[in-house]
């Protein structure tokens, strides 16, 4: 498994170990290689993550976005899960495209 962790400088230190690096359309433990896509001003993996987004909410006192955006991990299976299906990214509930990028927008009332 891999390790993140920083260090006390703040710089990001990453260790691997017994994981999947990527040569190509696959990974060395024989899984279909990701691409990088846009969740925000972030990047996620196809691959291992999703893009996670919730928005709305009490309003922000200074009247911006009150949206949040973050590259979360599958847990478990790959996908959507039934019955939470959106038709566009950014949509409530999940989304799947084509590509296999899968964005999950929670819309707090």
């Amino acid at each position: 498994m891999g390790y993140l962790g920083r260090a006390a400088w703040g710089c990001v230190v990453v260790l691997l170990a017994a994981c999947g690096s990527s040569t190509g359309g696959t990974t060395n433990a024989g899984q279909s290689a990701g691409h990088p896509f846009a969740c925000g001003s972030l990047q996620c993996d196809s691959a291992t993550q999703y893009c996670s987004i919730v928005t709305g909410g009490v309003a922000l006192p200074e009247g911006g976005s009150n949206t949040w955006y973050s590259c979360a991990s599958f847990d478990g299976g790959k996908g959507c899960p039934g019955g939470s299906s959106a038709t566009s990214p950014g949509q409530c509930g999940c989304y799947q495209s084509s590509s296999g990028e899968v964005t999950n927008t929670e819309c707090v009332p």
